[in-house]
C-alpha cells in the first residue's frame, strides 16, 4: 500500500523531479554500473589504441570528420 502512494505522488511532481527520482532508482538497482561503463570504455580505447599502433585503422581531421558527417546527414 504504502509503494502504492508513492508511486501516485512522484507520478504528481514535474518532470524535473521525476527524472531525478528515476535517476536514484536506476543507481540503487546497479550501485557499480558507472565502474562497469568505466571498465568497457578502457578496454574499447585500448583496442582503439591497438588497431591504431598495428596500422588496422587510421585517424582523419575533426574537420574531415565534420564535412563526412554533414554530406551523409544531407543526404535524402
Amino acid at each position: 500500500m504504502a509503494v502504492d502512494k508513492i508511486l501516485q505522488e512522484a507520478l504528481s511532481l514535474p518532470p524535473e523531479d521525476r527524472d531525478r527520482i528515476l535517476v536514484a532508482l536506476a543507481r540503487s538497482l546497479e550501485p557499480d554500473t558507472e565502474a562497469a561503463w568505466k571498465r568497457a570504455w578502457t578496454v574499447e580505447i585500448e583496442r582503439r589504441l591497438r588497431d591504431l599502433d598495428e596500422g588496422r585503422t587510421t585517424t582523419i581531421s575533426h574537420e574531415e570528420f565534420l564535412r563526412q558527417m554533414r554530406a551523409a546527414l544531407s543526404r535524402p
